[in-house]
């Protein structure tokens, strides 16, 4: 978890962190649509507070598009992070992140249904690359030497891990889509319309 990237941000911003392990980070890519990502947004912070959780902040994900190219900027979702507290009655961090599994389990599962009944297909477009108190998961239709330039955060002095996992692959059976970018493994390729992820972990 880049603790310092992530305080650096809540000074600025006038928000309030708890200590290490005790908020998670939830990398969204939100719909592109205002009116489906406003239900996703809903939805999300509904779950938090079913589950005991504190809402604390969301945080645009600053980005650089630089030199990537119109299908992938068309397809491109909006990406937010949004921070998560401890509820009181979660007894550590352990407990916590089996909070975080339920909460976006109860999320995502859904969303099918949701769209359908709301009348918002963009709705399907929200995924959780990840949400934990541990790990960040970014990623996105990207080659690898790109990720670090359009994830800014990636460059900033200010992120530390501990870990650091850079995996591209090659989309054989599925179209290429951010959401099906891949965060873990290792298979270097070249192709232009690989997605790429880095996993940060601290």
């Amino acid at each position: 978890m880049p603790d310092a990237l992530l305080r650096d941000w809540a000074g600025k911003e006038g928000v309030t962190l708890p200590a290490p392990g005790d908020y998670a980070v939830a990398m969204c890519f939100m719909p592109q649509d205002d009116a489906a990502r406003a239900v996703a947004v809903s939805q999300f912070e509904h779950f938090l507070k079913v589950e005991g959780q504190v809402f604390i902040a969301w945080r645009d994900v600053p980005v650089d598009t630089t030199g990537l190219g119109e299908a992938v900027l068309a397809e491109m979702p909006v990406i937010r992070q949004a921070i998560v507290g401890r509820g009181p009655g979660t007894k550590d961090q352990d407990a916590f992140e089996r909070k975080l599994l339920t909460i976006r389990k109860q999320l995502q599962n859904p969303l099918a249904e949701l769209a359908l009944k709301k009348n918002l297909p963009g709705l399907t477009q929200l995924y959780l690359p990840s949400f934990s108190t541990r790990t960040v998961v970014y990623k996105g239709l990207l080659l690898a030497h790109q990720v670090g330039a359009f994830y800014t955060d990636l460059i900033n002095p200010l992120t530390e891990s501990a870990l650091a996992l850079v995996h591209q692959r090659f989309s054989t059976n599925t179209f290429p889509s951010w959401k099906l970018a891949h965060p873990t493994g290792s298979s270097p390729t070249t192709a232009r319309s690989t997605p790429c992820a880095a996993t940060s972990t601290g």
